[in-house]
């Protein structure tokens, strides 16, 4: 679809690259471009598999289905949190509305009878009541273990309210969970999310597939003697773990490199809060980017960085880095979910050691890039996809439950 196009907005302490609204088909957001490029490679063998995401079904590679019309406050996280609140409901019971307003064309697609249907995320699954009764193949793709990844939510806020909502977030996993019939395909990205989902439903069928990545080795590299490093974060800049992430690496890594690097934030949809923390900072703020100036920003940049206080799965940030021969500053979390790190990742909580390892030069050994690409091509999303759809062609027939959404 079509591109926006860039428009550059001067700012004496800080530049600040803006977008019109980019199209978010595919989605720029880490957990569902997970899932799209895993559909792309699924739809090349099989046009009959139905995706259900939080906004969108898509049947095939080329059609998108809008799920409902969305009312104004619905479009809005903060608003949605706060009716959750005020409610008693969940946040996804909050967003995912039973009293939806279906669209035609969702009128109209759920009259075919798909051969497969995926639910991405466990919160996804009540929209599926659109096909109560039908008889297909029903497979969950979780994400994360909700219990720990919420968990960790949880334990990294004192803010009550947002607490609240973490803890309703694991009940409404878990009311779910039960709910699913026992013929249900779990997918999980890691081992250990895998081993966690099975002591609660081991009669379902759990599956593992990885986080993926794109191997796009970098064209341009920059000077590695320069006095200054440039860094680079990326991700949707909508999601609160990212901002935490961000806010952490603010006060607590940026006074110790602030004088030998520069930093690039890149990513989708950021809130007010970050265009404040980018000018405070003067760091360079790049929403909304296609994915050639994307490539760009990655190829001038000498680090990734993964600054995150707390995590599940794995991360796509750093499988994307390794897949293009980046160095990577990441701490512990930002790690999760890993194993057999390639060189050029470097894994410390503390920013004094963050600040040697960018003094030194010698990071681009060719053998280390060569050992990051090799390790990124073990994920590539050609190979998950077809891992993916072996797993779906596999998968046993069951009945799509009518689990409730409120």
């Amino acid at each position: 679809m079509e591109q926006a196009s860039a428009t550059v907005f001067p700012n004496n302490s800080a530049p600040i690259i803006d977008l019109a609204p980019a199209c978010m088909i595919p989605p720029k957001d880490g957990a569902s471009r997970r899932i799209w490029n895993l559909y792309e490679v699924i739809t090349l063998h099989n046009t009959h598999t139905v995706l259900v995401s939080q906004n969108y079904l898509f049947r095939g590679r080329t059609e998108v289905v809008p799920l409902r019309s969305f009312s104004f406050w619905e479009k809005h996280k903060s608003l949605s949190a706060l009716a959750a609140l005020l409610t008693g409901k969940d946040y996804w019971q909050t967003r995912l509305m039973a009293e939806a307003h279906l669209t035609p064309r969702l009128l109209e697609a759920r009259s075919h009878e798909p051969g497969a249907i995926i639910a991405n995320f466990m919160y996804s699954v009540p929209l599926l009541h659109f096909w109560k009764g039908v008889v297909t193949k029903l497979i969950v793709d979780t994400h994360n273990f909700d219990a720990d990844f919420y968990g960790s939510l949880m334990a990294n806020t004192r803010n009550p309210a947002k607490r609240e909502l973490c803890k309703r977030a694991i009940r409404l996993s878990d009311r779910i969970l039960t709910e699913l019939p026992p013929d249900t395909v779990m997918i999980h990205v890691s081992e250990d999310d895998r081993n966690s989902w099975c002591k609660k439903r081991p009669d379902l069928h759990h599956h593992v597939v990885e986080n993926g990545c794109s191997i796009r080795p970098r064209k341009n590299v920059p000077d590695y003697n320069s006095r200054k490093k440039r860094l680079i974060f990326v991700g949707s800049l909508s999601v609160q773990m990212n901002l935490t992430a961000l806010e952490y690496f603010a006060s607590v890594f940026w006074p110790a490199l602030e004088g030998s690097c520069e930093m690039m934030v890149v990513g989708s949809n950021p809130s007010p809060k970050l265009y404040r923390l980018c000018q405070k900072l003067q760091w360079c703020l790049h929403p909304n980017v296609p994915d050639d100036e994307l490539e760009t920003l990655y190829g001038q940049s000498h680090f990734a960085i993964l600054p995150f206080t707390s995590g599940a799965g794995s991360k796509l940030k750093l499988l994307e880095a390794c897949g293009r021969g980046i160095p990577v500053l990441s701490t512990s979390a930002g790690a999760v979910g890993t194993k057999n790190l390639p060189p050029l990742v470097f894994v410390h909580d503390d920013p004094r050691a963050w600040r040697n390892v960018i003094s030194e030069t010698q990071w681009l050994n060719p053998d280390h890039v060569a050992l990051s690409l090799e390790y990124a091509s073990q994920f590539s999303w050609e190979k998950l996809g077809a891992k993916y759809f072996q797993i779906l062609a596999e998968a046993p027939i069951t009945t799509i439950p009518s689990v409730r959404i409120g």
